[in-house]
């Protein structure tokens, strides 16, 4: 089911992982247990500000950071914002908001802010008005060059890159996704060290964080935040303030999956009724405030407002409001991450910021294709979106896209089945991807899909879509600026055993 089957193949190898984590620690202590004292696990992260939602620290402010906001809740007679407060919470509780909009009662369940602040003016819609985005009427040609994707944190020093990268525009997001399924996990000692040894020596500068949360079924109206599947908001802060210190910029994507529908998946969410989508949205709307405002708070430089929902985009006036609702809570630029074959139908692209794709196009109908031969297989696509950033006046971001070592990763990038390693084929996509578009001028980076917190991921073995320790490893630092050896650009033969 498109992208349905990626994140089960990463969430199901991820929590075998943690399984066997568990069960070695659980070993552990058993044989400590006769032993005079227990050594602490070597995991448990060292404390930081705001771990917590009642914590008294918090976290310094950088001068260009903007303050941060609860999300308002937007009634849906008068439009009119009204602000919405989440509860403090003690470490033992999850509070749960209740939102009532019109006569229907629409209710989710979300972890807390940290501290609930007045809501500030309210942003004005469209990117027309925002600082940091260069604009251009509809129908105009996007050439030239278009402002970088903004820094809200220029006193952070990159660190050096060893390799001078392929990809030489400071306008481009050499970026890749960070997912966890549990909360505590981005807040471990291994999440720190994964970004610090991991992903920054790919030479990347932004990570897009995931933080999940679930309805149960395609016509469910709730929303849960609240399950250990979800990462907390201290996570978030956590993960968010460790990647600025290391000069990483962060683009928060929310998700929401399935926790009782294995046949389906997000993007055939769909209502039967028009007071149900009533329901959805406004449960939608609290859900994507709320970490709208998360990532205002934490200096998140850009937030995606909602990911492949394709069988809701098409209530235009109802994502207008979504977006009217972000933009009063977070001041940095949005997009929304459309479902490959979803961004054509959007027609809501003009208020926001980037046109998101989630670019896992098929391209060729061939195991192990050349170099060549996915370059070729991308022209079409390379049209159709060059097409659409013309009509907007807006630049394309692949918000998500990914390969598995599989043989026939590119055949459908979203699923393969073949269960044959192919390592080298995972390592020729990424290569075919970033020769076609890093001169682009309307497109503006990628974020692969994906890393986890955890160093030993990946390997020649491995094949899942992770490109640690894996010949994709040495594409990125390549096209990235990356420290360590590296490959030749294209193109690259061979098959890895």
């Amino acid at each position: 089911m498109r992208a349905q089957s990626r994140y089960q193949a990463s969430a199901k190898a991820y929590h075998h992982y943690r399984a066997a984590r568990v069960a070695l620690l659980s070993l552990v202590l058993m044989l400590a247990g006769t032993m005079a004292t227990i050594t602490p696990h070597a995991e448990t992260p060292a404390p930081a500000p705001q771990r917590h939602a009642d914590a008294t620290t918090s976290i310094p402010v950088n001068a260009n950071n903007l303050p941060s906001a609860t999300p308002p809740r937007v009634a849906a007679a008068t439009g009119t914002a009204t602000p919405t407060t989440y509860p403090t919470a003690t470490p033992s509780t999850t509070p749960t908001v209740h939102a009532t909009t019109g006569a229907a009662a629409a209710t989710v369940t979300v972890t807390p802010n940290p501290a609930p602040v007045p809501v500030p003016a309210p942003h004005i819609a469209g990117p027309e008005n925002h600082p940091r985005i260069a604009t251009r009427p509809a129908g105009t040609p996007v050439t030239g060059t278009i402002d970088p994707l903004p820094s809200r944190h220029p006193d952070v020093t990159i660190p050096p890159m060893a390799n001078t990268p392929l990809i030489t525009r400071a306008d481009v997001a050499r970026g890749i996704q960070y997912t966890s399924w549990w909360h505590g996990e981005y807040a471990t000692t291994e999440s720190d060290l994964t970004l610090a040894q991991t992903i920054v020596p790919l030479g990347a500068n932004w990570i897009a964080p995931i933080v999940t949360c679930y309805s149960q079924t395609i016509t469910d109206t709730t929303i849960n935040c609240a399950g250990e599947k979800t990462p907390t908001d201290a996570d978030l802060t956590h993960l968010i303030a460790k990647a600025h210190t290391l000069g990483l910029k962060v683009m928060l994507k929310p998700h929401i999956d399935l926790s009782n529908d294995p046949s389906h998946w997000r993007g055939q969410i769909s209502m039967a009724t028009s007071a149900d989508w009533a329901l959805w949205f406004s449960n939608y709307q609290v859900f994507i405030t709320h970490y709208a405002a998360l990532a205002q708070t934490t200096g998140a430089e850009m937030f995606a407002v909602g990911t492949e929902l394709e069988g809701t985009s098409g209530h235009v006036a109802e994502w207008r409001a979504v977006v009217a609702a972000v933009r009063r809570v977070y001041t940095g630029p949005i997009t929304y991450a459309s479902n490959h074959g979803e961004e054509v139908s959007v027609n809501w692209w003009d208020a926001l910021d980037f046109i998101g794709v989630d670019a896992y196009y098929p391209l060729t109908s061939v195991a192990n294709p050349t170099v060549a031969q996915l370059k070729a297989a991308w022209a079409p696509a390379v049209t159709m979106l060059g097409n659409l950033s013309t009509k907007y006046g807006k630049p394309i971001l692949f918000t998500e896209v990914g390969y598995q070592s599989q043989a026939g990763a590119n055949i459908t990038p979203w699923n393969v089945t073949s269960n044959v390693l192919d390592v080298q084929e995972q390592a020729n996509c990424y290569t075919a991807l970033l020769e076609v578009f890093r001169d682009l001028p309307w497109w503006r980076g990628v974020f692969w899909w994906s890393a986890t917190p955890n160093r030993n991921q990946g390997g020649l073995t491995d094949m899942d879509f992770t490109p640690i320790n894996k010949p994709a490893q040495d594409v990125l630092r390549l096209y990235y600026g990356g420290i360590g050896p590296v490959s030749t650009p294209s193109p690259i033969s061979g098959r890895h055993p």
